[in-house]
């Protein structure tokens, strides 16, 4: 017997090449089959006719709460399909201890943001208190740090010593591209993957100016 069966539904898995209407049975919490009628009991059974069926959405750039975001961002996602996101500035805290209440079950991987008069004491935080920073940002939950140099801009020698650090943790880091000697446009970009060298960055580009 299965947990659940979805019947009826048209299911679009690009990668495994359906687009077609089939059941779909889950049990333990895993797909287990999909063809085109399964006639095995379930304990639950969801009529899907006219409803579509995909894999959920993983959204790369995303902001969960009220700094960045809507204060309903996780069911407004969840609504859309997205199963798993990746916040992209935090608060950490904010966004941990409002997933109970906010009913929607989305997976979320945190990124606290890099920024003076919130996580750090100034724009040119010593590299103590860099290393401390992503050292609380990991051990609290988070999967590593962003840099908002589009909205709130450092020295270059700042964000490649927080790439470095990053690194060296093995802790995830963006780089909203920006800083005190550029904006957030192509020459902020090449600054940004100079000064990444051979080190994991992950970028993100708000304008290219002409």
């Amino acid at each position: 017997m299965f947990d659940l069966i979805i019947r009826g539904a048209l299911v679009v898995d690009p990668l495994n090449k359906i687009n077609a209407i089939k059941d779909v049975a889950v049990a333990e919490g895993k797909i287990t089959a999909i063809e085109d009628e399964i006639s095995l009991p379930a304990k639950k059974l969801i009529e899907a006719s006219g409803k579509v069926l995909i894999p959920g959405i993983i959204d790369m750039h995303t902001h969960m709460r009220t700094v960045l975001g809507h204060k309903h961002a996780q069911r407004m996602i969840a609504l859309a399909g997205v199963c798993t996101t990746l916040d992209m500035a935090g608060p950490l805290e904010d966004i941990l201890t409002s997933i109970p209440g906010s009913g929607a079950g989305v997976n979320i991987a945190i990124l606290d943001a890099a920024r003076a008069g919130q996580t750090l004491t100034s724009s040119r935080p010593s590299q103590q208190e860099q290393s401390d920073f992503l050292d609380r940002t990991l051990e609290n939950g988070g999967i590593g740090i962003k840099l908002l140099g589009g909205h709130f801009p450092m020295d270059v020698d700042i964000s490649e010593n927080f790439i470095e650090l990053a690194n060296q943790k093995k802790s995830w880091i963006a780089w909203h591209v920006g800083s005190t000697a550029h904006g957030s446009n192509i020459e902020g970009f090449r600054e940004a993957v100079a000064a990444a060298k051979d080190n994991f960055l992950c970028l993100v580009l708000k304008k290219v100016d002409s």
